[in-house]
């Protein structure tokens, strides 16, 4: 007799131990036991019986594992192949195994009882237990025994089989169980006991006790449920700054710096002893450290070196209580990273003024600063004797103008030699302003004005106040062949500066034959007269200059100010009117039948 089975390996395992193989019926409940050679949980422990009289027999899993029955030479004797089957749902109420014979679908094979504690935990545990700090009464830990469930179910009636004896703690360090106790787990740091048992804490550890149950039925399957958190009302003891567990500390930086041990408040039994000497920090006198301090209270407040040459390191705490120990620290970063530096103060010196080096975030400065200013003769400055970061600067009689002050700072904890920061300030009344003009071809003029720090601008047109503000830069907008002129002036608390003006005009393309530059004008204005043709109701210039004859300047009062006469074929004149004033004028140009007109501004 020749019998031949082949086993494709998917999650099949063909080696278990003839201990725990059942022969299958279909319909039959049947048995799982859990196995960690398991990606996704548990598996099926099965003994599968290949009757005699079978040609070709397939077993299907739903995870597309097989066994595949060959038999050559029928024999009355059957044929039992072990086999475990993984079941990647382990919540599931049934799992099924299709069965083919000869490629004929048959009875699959039902499975509604596991031997699967994974998905679950103990019930009726303990909802915390009482274990305050300097205590250590005993603790009593007890919950329902937890058995097998039938899948899916969550009622305690579908329980079958005996209660599971065997369960694992995790208990904070310290701590000892004293009744239950069957013996050290296999997992380093767990142990082994019953569902009632007795612990017994320490004085200083904190932390909450961890229970899952032990599922020993399987042998090598061996698996366990999911932890049990039972809460404790005893926090742990641990080391802060700031509430952090780290802290940085940059260059130069002496602030008292406070340590505490939180939940330390509930120590009372504990003393605590810092180990800072020659760790860069000095006491809260500013005295050197030369031994261990050891005080009552969770709290140490240290003020740090943090130079260079010696930079704050950790800080280290042992808690003790009776025969017991607890070390922690807080983590000490160090930067070299000097501050950034500013002086602060009024943006006006009318007569002096009070002005301080500053630093971000309060940060301290250890060092000495010297005081410039540019130009000379502006202001004088008279730093603070006590404290060389303080100076005054005053105006020097009538003077104005824009101060550069210049702090220069050396910063030896750091070996960072100076640090210079500028404050631009202005020194008494402003001082007429100058400006630039940009035009754009939709007619609006961008000006800006000279900059005076903490002043006020006010722009006019037409002597009428248009804007008034913080900002050196004014938007006007001037019509088509028109100008207008732009007054400005500065304010402080010192007074007014002078009114300044400057002249906007515009000439659009096409719009007339008479052509003056510059505008705005100053002196000399030259003048031409263009002939224009018409095509298609567009006007152009011919480049055919006409002659002129006359020139008539027109005040706003439409007053003649200013002519001026011409001879017969005179093309170009340049005519001064350096003698008038600074305002808006119209030209007329005649060119010996008509007469042309355009607006110009005097500066």
């Amino acid at each position: 007799m020749i019998k031949k089975i082949t086993i494709i390996f998917c999650t099949i395992f063909i080696i278990l131990p003839k201990a725990f193989s059942q022969t299958l019926n279909p319909a039959v409940d049947v048995i799982r036991c859990p196995s960690t050679s398991f990606p996704n949980g548990a598996g099926e422990l099965t003994t599968i019986l290949f009757p005699d009289s079978a040609k070709f027999f397939t077993l299907v899993t739903t995870t597309t594992c097989k066994v595949d029955f060959y038999d050559n030479n029928i024999t009355n004797s059957p044929f039992n192949a072990n086999c475990t089957i993984q079941f990647a749902d382990q919540s599931a109420a049934t799992h099924s195994i299709g069965v083919k014979k000869k490629g004929v679908d048959q009875s699959p094979i039902i499975f509604t009882k596991i031997k699967s504690i994974a998905d679950r935990t103990i019930d009726n545990a303990p909802p915390f237990v009482n274990a305050p700090l300097c205590n250590t009464a005993n603790l009593y830990v007890a919950f329902s025994a937890m058995k097998y469930r039938k899948t899916g179910s969550s009622n305690p009636s579908d329980d079958y089989g005996s209660a599971l004896p065997f369960y694992e703690y995790e208990l904070p360090q310290g701590w000892l169980m004293t009744s239950g106790y069957n013996g050290p787990s296999s997992t380093p740091g767990l142990i082994v006991g019953s569902n009632d048992v007795i612990i017994k804490p320490n004085l200083l550890s904190g932390g909450d006790i961890k229970v899952r149950t032990v599922n020993a039925d399987c042998g090598d399957f061996f698996k366990k449920s999911q932890w049990k958190i039972i809460p404790t009302n005893r926090s742990a003891l641990s080391l802060k700054s700031n509430n952090s567990k780290n802290i940085t500390l940059n260059c130069g930086d002496n602030r008292p710096v406070s340590f505490t041990v939180e939940n330390g408040a509930a120590a009372t039994c504990a003393t605590y002893d810092w180990d800072v000497v020659n760790r860069g920090w000095l006491n809260s006198s500013g005295n050197p450290i030369t031994g261990i301090i050891t005080t009552t209270s969770p709290t140490l407040t240290l003020i740090p070196v943090n130079i260079l040459s010696n930079r704050p390191k950790n800080v280290v705490v042992t808690i003790k209580a009776g025969t017991e120990q607890l070390k922690d620290s807080v983590i000490v970063n160090f930067t070299n990273n000097p501050p950034s530096l500013s002086v602060t103060g009024d943006e006006t010196i009318c007569t002096s003024k009070l002005y301080i080096l500053s630093a971000s975030n309060s940060f301290p400065l250890l060092g000495s600063a010297t005081w410039t200013t540019s130009p000379s003769g502006l202001a004088t400055t008279s730093p603070d004797p006590s404290d060389s970061k303080k100076v005054t600067a005053s105006r020097v009689g009538t003077s104005a103008g824009i101060l550069s002050l210049t702090a220069n700072y050396t910063y030896p904890a750091c070996s960072t030699n100076i640090n210079v920061t500028n404050s631009y300030i202005t020194v008494g009344t402003p001082k007429p302003s100058s400006v630039s003009k940009v035009p754009t071809p939709e007619g609006e003029v961008y000006l800006t004005v000279t900059f005076f720090p903490g002043v006020t601008y006010n722009y006019y047109e037409g002597g009428v106040l248009i804007e008034s503000g913080s900002s050196n830069h004014y938007l006007t907008y001037v019509p088509c062949n028109t100008g207008k002129i732009v007054q400005f002036e500065s304010v402080n608390d010192c007074g007014v500066s002078a009114k300044g003006q400057t002249g906007v005009s515009r000439t659009c393309s096409g719009g007339g034959a008479l052509a003056i530059s510059p505008n705005p004008v100053s002196d000399n204005m030259n003048i031409t007269l263009n002939e224009t043709q018409t095509i298609n109701n567009v006007s152009s210039n011919t480049g055919i200059l006409k002659d002129i004859r006359e020139v008539q300047v027109i005040d706003k009062q439409g007053t003649l100010v200013k002519r001026q006469q011409y001879a017969v074929s005179t093309r170009n004149v340049s005519l001064n009117i350096s003698n008038l004033n600074p305002d808006i004028y119209t030209v007329r140009t005649f060119d010996g039948t008509q007469w042309y007109s355009q607006q110009i501004i005097k500066d």
